[in-house]
């Protein structure tokens, strides 16, 4: 990217075509990237679209030994992942939603089995 002008939705496509293809750091990569509205996400406008599928690709680069999405899926599965708060996501989403509803549920054993595919430590519990 040296020399060329920031594109995330030309850096989306690119990193969408290396996940269909199951490359471990394109699913990590597509999963990550952070696509500002008001262009959104090629594919997924809301957060409750967004989120699994973010999860889907970050379990198949872990399946494939990508350190950096286990431990990203051990985060989630420890904390839970929530619908942020930005006009944008919520009001897709329609009435009701709040910043603190749950679109990936806490799951223990998902998130040590995770910790312990990245070589990592778990976290001591506070």
């Amino acid at each position: 990217g040296i020399g060329v002008e920031k594109d995330l939705l030309r850096a989306t496509e690119w990193y969408s075509r290396a996940a269909q293809q199951d490359y471990p750091d394109g699913l990590y990569a597509l999963a990550m990237i952070d696509v500002p509205h008001p262009q959104g996400h090629p594919n997924y406008a809301c957060a409750i679209d967004y989120i699994p599928k973010q999860v889907q690709w970050l379990e198949k680069a872990a399946e494939q030994g990508h350190a950096l999405a286990a431990t990203k899926l051990s985060e989630i599965y420890q904390k839970g992942a929530y619908i942020e708060w930005d006009g944008y996501s919520n009001s897709c989403l329609g009435a009701g939603w709040r910043y603190s509803d749950v679109v990936i549920g806490r799951d223990e054993s998902r998130a040590q089995y995770y910790f312990k595919k990245s070589g990592m430590n778990p976290p001591v519990e506070e």
